[in-house]
């Protein structure tokens, strides 16, 4: 089954949207006048493509962050542009610019360390008319490859958020040159380190976008990796004997489903509250009954478990939170099982070796709260997106979304819950410190402007268990076979697609109360859908109401508490000394990195890094 553009244009025109035709053609020599002398860009590429086209990376090592091509693109012309500077830092840029135009402006992130264009996470979003960006930050890298950001500070920054920043300034200014008008909105979808962009340009820059969806965004980075390096240790230093294997996380997995799902008021194979579930840890205990050892746990086995899926904190200050640990319903095999052979995951010493210490032979085994501090003062490339107070953002008319699996065995939920409460705080007038949040405070002071979406049953940005619904056109999520690749395949409406919800909350005042994933057999549109059930704006939560389980109408939105996590404590910048290892130059102190944003308002901060253009 395909369908085209055509299906979403009702919608679309529901929302007001006007199409318009581009008013130049796709001639690199008019293309490339578009930006001015004073920008320091330089047009790469000017690329007539024709609909149902192909189009993309062109292969690992042109592109490592995203080297596949998008296929069953409508009408466009993809562009990319080179922007340079006087201290030789550079980034690119890429636009896709449909025939037809909607009026406004898309951008899509980047992943993990990564640093490419993405043509294939564009394409999706062009379906619905948008013109859109995706820059590589800076750098070529896949997403485990952080080696670029050893001793980079022009790199760090970059990446951190002047890239996507000043590529979205020059996209609007192509599209006004290409379409001879002005985007009339422009919005940003990304998940995972892309949700990090979307979330540090809405506080950095909040002009950028009038809607930003961000989906399980690792927004405090200098916390977030090395608790990836953490949270293995237990396994990793513990005795042979006492080492939690794949199969003991595989029975731990089991016995949460066998308790957690009936808590949660309906028995259907998925925990939709991993964080109110009262887990009883006895069961999985060896005895007399229960004598297999490669399922049950002995005593120091469990208490390896205990660790693993218990937050980080540092008990030399009170037992304060470091960063919450995998939810109940979390596979946590990938960063603390058997696979690791002998060391943490790179996802977390990768972040320390190259953005912190500046040293590739920095001991894991050396881990301990003060590197989170010296982390935090250093705050490498100022890509924290730790800004609580979003009163600009809201006073513009922006708006935000952000969603996350609640079995994410990745970038653990609690951290979406922390961020969400930590806001909540500063936004009624209180702190960071203010916290641990009281679990029944009203949400009134963020839910005309930023709305969290948890997903039950879904796992980093997509998937999941096999049976809970997750699709609703997020960024980061694949769409189901034998379909056109975008929207939701028959449900192209703001109930079921963030992406129109978005739009409909920004453009006609029309609030997401509820978003609707679908699941289909086999994940594939052809089979026909399997479940669909409504997801709610944190706290509240989906309750069964009787009927047909798999049918969204069964199910109701209804009031629910804050999980009251304790608020993270972030070390101020430029509070502990930068390490000093052989390879750390002057210039990349955290005060001189800082330097790189102190330029006047009205210019973009990069001029202290060479860029010369005035934004």
């Amino acid at each position: 089954m395909r369908w085209s553009s055509s299906t979403l244009v009702p919608t679309l025109v529901a929302l007001g949207t006007p199409f318009v035709v581009a008013t130049t053609t796709c001639d690199p020599t008019i293309i490339g006048a578009i930006l001015g002398p004073g920008t320091n860009a330089t047009l790469k590429s000017a690329i007539i493509v024709g609909g149902n086209g192909t189009y993309g990376g062109g292969g690992f090592a042109k592109d490592p962050d995203f080297p596949g091509n998008a296929t069953g693109l409508p009408a466009l012309c993809a562009v990319e542009f080179n922007i340079t500077s006087t201290l030789g830092a550079y980034f690119t840029f890429g636009m896709y610019l449909p025939d037809v135009w909607n009026n406004r402006l898309m951008g899509a992130g980047n992943t993990g360390f990564g640093g490419g264009i993405d043509w294939t996470e564009m394409a999706p979003l062009v379906h619905y008319g948008f013109a859109t960006v995706s820059t590589d930050s800076g750098h070529l890298s896949g997403p485990g490859d952080a080696s670029w950001a050893n001793d980079s500070p022009k790199h760090l920054a970059l990446w951190g958020s002047i890239a996507l920043h000043a590529s979205v300034v020059l996209a609007k200014q192509v599209v006004k040159g290409y379409y001879g008008d002005n985007a009339t909105y422009s919005y940003f979808s990304a998940c995972s380190g892309g949700g990090r962009q979307g979330l540090k340009d809405l506080q950095a820059y909040p002009e950028d976008f009038d809607g930003v969806i961000a989906g399980a965004a690792p927004w405090l980075l200098s916390h977030l990796h090395p608790w990836a390096v953490h949270v293995s240790m237990p396994n990793l230093l513990a005795d042979p004997a006492d080492n939690v294997t794949d199969a003991h996380f595989d029975q731990f997995a089991a016995e949460v489903l066998r308790q957690c799902d009936p808590q949660d008021g309906r028995l259907d194979q998925v925990v939709s509250d991993p964080y109110g579930c009262q887990f009883d840890y006895t069961p999985l205990l060896c005895n007399s009954t229960f004598t297999n050892n490669t399922l049950c746990f002995s005593t120091n086995q469990l208490s390896v478990l205990k660790a693993t899926y218990g937050s980080w904190v540092d008990t030399a200050d009170d037992n304060a939170l470091i960063w919450p640990s995998f939810s109940l319903s979390a596979e946590a095999t990938g960063l603390a099982g058997s696979g690791l052979d002998g060391a943490p995951s790179t996802f977390g010493t990768a972040y320390v070796e190259n953005f912190v210490m500046n040293n590739t032979n920095w001991d894991w085994h050396t881990l301990t709260a003060s590197t989170v501090t010296l982390a935090d003062s250093l705050d490498p490339g100022q890509a924290n997106a730790d800004l609580f107070d979003l009163s600009t953002y809201k006073s513009n008319g922006g708006k935000l979304l952000t969603y996350h699996g609640l079995s994410d065995p990745l970038i653990p939920t609690g951290g979406s819950i922390i961020y969400y409460e930590q806001v909540l705080a500063a936004m009624n007038g209180g702190s960071a410190s203010s916290m641990a949040q009281d679990t029944n405070a009203s949400t009134s002071a963020l839910d005309d402007f930023y709305r969290l979406f948890l997903v039950p049953g879904m796992a980093h940005c997509s998937r999941g268990n096999g049976y809970a619904p997750w699709y609703f056109a997020g960024g980061g999520q694949e769409a189901p076979a034998n379909s056109s690749g975008y929207s939701v395949p028959g449900f192209e409406d703001a109930q079921h697609d963030i992406v129109l919800a978005l739009m409909a909350w920004v453009e006609n005042g029309t609030a997401p109360d509820s978003l609707i994933a679908t699941g289909w057999h086999e994940q594939d549109a052809a089979q026909g859908v399997k479940m669909q059930r409504p997801l709610c704006p944190y706290p509240q939560q989906a309750k069964y109401v009787g009927g047909d389980e798999t049918a969204a109408s069964s199910w109701s939105c209804e009031s629910g508490s804050l999980v009251g996590f304790e608020a993270v404590t972030i070390a101020k910048e430029g509070s502990a000394d930068p390490p000093v290892t052989a390879t750390t130059t002057a210039s990349a102190t955290s005060s001189n990195v800082a330097a790189m944003y102190a330029a006047p308002t009205g210019v973009l901060a990069a001029a202290a890094m060479g860029f010369l253009f005035v934004l």
